[in-house]
This record gives C-alpha cells, structure tokens and sequence, in this order.
C-alpha cells in the first residue's frame, strides 16, 4: 500500500512512517530532509515553512513568532536583540533604530516622544534635558546656547531676557536689576559704578551728572 504525503517507507518496511517535525518528506520512498535554518515543520509534512523577514524561530519543531517590540530580528534563525539605550524598534523589526536628536526613548518598544520647548536631546538620548539656567534652547535637537553679556534665562528657556538700559546683570543666571541710585551703568554687563563726590544720580543712570554750579550734592543718590 502506497505511504500517504508527509510519510515514508523505506525498501522492505513494514509500515509507513510520519515525518518527524522539524523535517520533511520530499519522496515516500526517501528518508526525511531535516529543515533549513530559519524555518519549521510540523509531523507530517511535505514541507518546511520558512520564516518571513522580521520573524524567527530557533528551532525547526517551533512556528515562526514575530520579533517583539525592542528587539531586533536580522536573520529569522536567532533570537530577537534586544535594543540598547537610546534605541527603539516595533515589533517585525530587522533592526534597531537609533533615536532621534530632539526626541527622548525612555523605552526601546516605543515610538520616541519629542520634547518640549525649553528642552533638548541630541541622537540617541533616553530623556530631554532642560536648558540650564544662563542658557537657551533655540531648537529641540541642539545643545543649549549660553545667554550673551547683559542678559539672563531661567531653566528651560528658549530664550534670553536682555538688560533694559539702565539696568545690568553680573550673571547670566541672574535676572536684570535696575542700576541704584548714586551709581551708573554705562553697559547691561558690568556691576553699578559709584558716583563720585560732587556728582550723582537716579535709579536706572547711566552716567552720574555733576553737580550744577549753584547747587550742593551733599550726597551721590539724591536730587
């Protein structure tokens, strides 16, 4: 009696054999072809069903299974790689991608989430960072600019305050203050300069003015 498909007989068998799982039947009459890497078969089979790209199984008796999200696939007979920091991948992937500058990964099986204003993150970063104080983030995937002389930012800014005249700052880190009375500030940068005697000036100068003739400027912040 012929062997039916996915079986095999030999010359003076008794019976016909299944074909094991993990191999194949080509011909009845021949022993079964074990599969290729990269594919399977149940008992019985005619054939090995190869993995399609962006799937695997490690052993021939194991169906296919989709590459999980955060790993890689590059052949469809390892197991899937998982992605390092500051990579991602969806499931079905053959490789990792690196995360883009303006964009955070905090997880390697998600899409990358952009970040905010005020912040940056340069390729491949876990986490957007905000602009330290001094400093400003004109674009989401550039290093922070630090703030020009005579001007100032907080945390997280996309922008520098400059001085007003009249007013100055010393630090990049330390919002504007009006220059004092009895002082001047003849620049936004440099620290109030003090009045001399026989001369004086308001809030906001930026020179002192000499005491007209006529007149006595007992001291440098008054009229």
């Amino acid at each position: 009696v012929a062997c039916p498909a996915g079986h095999f007989a030999l010359e003076k068998s008794t019976s016909c054999t299944p074909c094991s799982a993990g191999s194949y039947c080509a011909s009845v009459s021949q022993s079964p072809v074990s599969c290729p890497a990269g594919s399977w078969s149940g008992s019985g089979s005619t054939n090995c069903t190869a993995c399609a790209a962006g799937s695997y199984t490690t052993s021939a008796t194991v169906p296919c299974a989709t590459c999980p999200a955060g790993s890689a696939c590059p052949n469809t007979y390892d197991a899937p790689v998982a992605c390092g920091n500051g990579t991602y991948s969806l499931a079905g992937a053959l490789a990792c991608t690196d995360c883009p500058a303006g964009s955070e990964c905090a997880s390697q099986n998600a899409l990358p989430v952009a970040c905010p204003a005020g912040h940056f993150a340069l390729e491949k970063s876990t986490s957007c960072t905000p602009c330290s104080a001094g400093s400003y983030c004109a674009s989401v995937s550039q290093s922070p600019v630090s703030c020009p002389a005579g001007s100032w930012s907080g945390s997280g800014s996309t922008n520098c305050t400059a001085c007003a005249a009249g007013s100055y700052t010393t630090s990049a880190t330390v919002p504007c203050a009006t220059c004092p009375a009895g002082s001047a500030c003849p620049n936004t940068y440099d620290a109030p300069v003090a009045c001399g005697n026989g001369t004086y000036s308001l809030a906001g100068a930026l020179a002192c003015t000499d005491c007209p003739a006529g007149s006595e400027c007992a001291s440098q912040n008054a009229l």
